[in-house]
């Protein structure tokens, strides 16, 4: 979850306005992840808070990776 809030020139509000994000991620295999975001963004010059909406399938192709620590040199 992210909840950011700003003030100041950049704010369309004089008592500022703010950002309210959630995200989800669910891990179905080791290589294969489903994820989603949604919220309200900052309140543009209009009036308007957008609507933030992000869904989104993460697929990992290959062989498991292997770390191999480095031996050091003597």
């Amino acid at each position: 979850m992210e909840a950011l809030r700003r003030t100041g020139p950049e704010a369309t509000d004089a008592s500022g306005t703010s950002r309210t994000v959630g995200m989800l991620e669910y891990r179905i295999r080791t290589d294969l992840a489903v994820y989603g975001s949604f919220g309200r963004d900052f309140e543009k010059d209009s009036g308007v808070r957008p609507l933030v909406s992000v869904m989104g399938l993460n697929i990992g192709f290959g062989s498991t990776p292997s770390v191999q620590p480095v031996k050091p040199q003597e």
